[in-house]
């Protein structure tokens, strides 16, 4: 998904300067630089729901066993293991 949301705001950011290079053909400099005002809004609202929703995604990931194991957690690893162990066998 990460991968996915940098070639989306790649794709957004090549068609924004694919439209400023056209506005900037048309020779009126007061008209480019409001374009150019407006593209990296627009870029900003259109990237910000993407965002919001990796870091509150990233905030419902459950700890890796061997992460709570170096942190001295042996308790909540095992449990961190077996509900992933549990949940491979109810998959397969």
């Amino acid at each position: 998904m990460l991968t996915l949301g940098i070639v989306a705001a790649a794709v957004i950011g090549i068609y924004y300067s694919m439209r400023v290079e056209a506005v900037s053909k048309l020779g009126d400099a007061a008209q480019l630089l409001a374009f150019k005002d407006l593209a990296w809004r627009r870029i900003f609202w259109v990237s910000l729901p993407p965002g919001i929703l990796f870091v509150v995604g990233s905030l419902l990931v459950a700890e890796s066993p061997r992460w709570l194991i170096r942190r001295g957690r042996r308790d909540a690893a095992f449990a961190a293991l077996s509900r992933s162990a549990f949940e491979k066998a109810g998959n397969a």
